[in-house]
């Protein structure tokens, strides 16, 4: 910067103080220090560039104070619109994250409203077959279904049980979780479990239902059809068959007998010195045929044999030349003559 004295020298600042200045242009206003030093430094740039105006009408101390005041003011206003700045960003910016907040609320809120209104996705199969695959259930039980029987279950089991609807006869192999027990509910009885496998017969038209276990523990209990609430209630051990009678709403247990209770599944019959009654008892639930004429005196025999997936005509006939029987099947009855 070049200062112009009265004798039109022109001068560098840098030549006066012997040091360069600390004028600088911040916003159309000069910016200085406010220690005595300045106000000397001021003063001298004011008496080297005054030509052309009038002594008397130039005070610098008047002047320095001017410019001091307008620095403090200009200063003050910068404070102002930043601490303004800040303020409105802050006001702006608390109920922009009150609005978000609320909004999350109401999302998360009606969510886990939703997931619990909504209806459980469930699956239902009915077996066309009685030699199908197995049944995989979510959590790795496996279910073997009579021709006829049906399953209700959900894609998913929550976490606090694992339940399903049956009906019909099935055998359960069920995934130990003693964390999540297994329960069906099958008409009139309820069963729970936490691991075991075990043979439920639960078929609508049947004046029992049964249920025979092979390993594990279950709890076999009843339901009162009004109140769903349970009823009675026993404790099976493997061996034990646990009974439901349909008409008297009583429970009881027995020890199993033989294996023929699984014969649907294994397609094995085995009798060892079984009177013709319970043969017969058998062969009629396992193949689905009724029996008729059967004389008193010929259901008083009996009979050890085994019948591995045999048809029902091969069986007749076996039975036919160990008794002399004439039989006539037609459809689902079998004729004695």
């Amino acid at each position: 910067m070049l200062l112009k004295r009265k004798d039109n020298k022109r001068l560098k600042i840098s030549k006066i103080t012997g040091e360069r200045t600390n004028l600088t242009v911040n916003a159309g206003l000069p910016v200085v220090g406010r220690d005595e030093a300045s106000r000397k430094q001021y003063a001298t740039i004011w008496s080297l560039t005054n030509a052309g105006i009038p002594e008397n009408d130039v005070d610098v101390e008047k002047a320095w104070d001017t410019l001091q005041q307008r620095i403090a003011q200009h200063e003050s206003m910068e404070y102002r619109f930043v601490e303004h700045g800040i303020r409105r960003s802050s006001n702006r910016l608390i109920p922009v994250m009150i609005r978000v907040a609320a909004v999350l609320i109401v999302a998360l809120s009606g969510y886990f409203l939703l997931k619990t209104m909504a209806p459980e996705k469930t699956i239902t199969l009915t077996a066309q077959a009685t030699k199908t695959e197995p049944l995989l259930l979510p959590d790795g039980s496996m279910v073997y279904m009579k021709q006829g029987a049906s399953i209700t279950y959900p894609k998913q089991f929550n976490s606090s049980e694992r339940k399903v609807s049956f009906e019909g006869e099935a055998f359960f192999e069920v995934a130990k979780d003693p964390s999540k027990p297994f329960r069906i509910i099958a008409g009139p009885v309820g069963v729970e479990v936490l691991g075991t496998s075990f043979n439920l017969n639960a078929c609508r038209n049947n004046e029992k239902v049964v249920l025979s276990l092979h390993s594990g523990k279950v709890l076999f209990y009843s339901i009162d059809p009004a109140t769903k609430a349970i009823g009675e209630s026993i404790e099976l051990l493997p061996g034990q068959s646990g009974i439901y009678t349909c008409s008297s709403g009583r429970l009881s247990s027995d020890m199993i007998k033989g294996t023929n209770h699984l014969a649907w599944k294994t397609g094995v019959l085995e009798f060892s010195n079984s009177p013709l009654s319970e043969v017969f008892g058998v062969l009629a639930e396992n193949y689905g045929v009724r029996f008729v004429n059967l004389k008193p005196e010929d259901q008083q025999l009996r009979l050890t044999a085994t019948f591995d997936n045999e048809p029902l005509d091969r069986v007749l006939e076996t039975l036919s030349l160990i008794y002399g029987f004439n039989t006539d099947h037609q459809q689902n009855e079998v004729i004695f003559k």
